[in-house]
């Protein structure tokens, strides 16, 4: 049986199987971003709250202030603003944390 021009083109299932791939990357490209950014919150906030029950309550009352500062702007959405800066505030100081060991 001879090749013809018609056989050189992908199938159906080999585009789709090509476009699957592709996008696969890029969900795990993602997922890996939102664990990163998870593990720094969660990191940061571990820390934040080790540190309040060894004595040092500076940290985690200046974020419960800048929390409620800001839900306070806006009282329709004041419990996702609040969670959003605790959260925040808890990963830049796990990276901070994290970058410095």
């Amino acid at each position: 049986m001879q090749a013809g021009p018609r056989s050189l083109k992908p199938t159906h299932h080999q585009r789709a199987g090509s476009w699957h791939r592709q996008r696969h990357a890029d969900f795990l490209k993602g997922l890996s971003f939102i664990g990163m950014i998870a593990t720094l919150w969660v990191g940061g906030k571990i820390l934040a709250h080790g540190l309040h029950e060894l004595g040092v309550h500076g940290l985690k009352d200046w974020v419960k202030h800048a929390a409620a500062g800001v839900a306070g702007a806006a009282p329709v959405f004041s419990g996702i603003l609040a969670w959003l800066v605790m959260a925040g505030i808890a990963a830049v100081f796990g990276l901070i944390v994290g970058a410095s060991v």
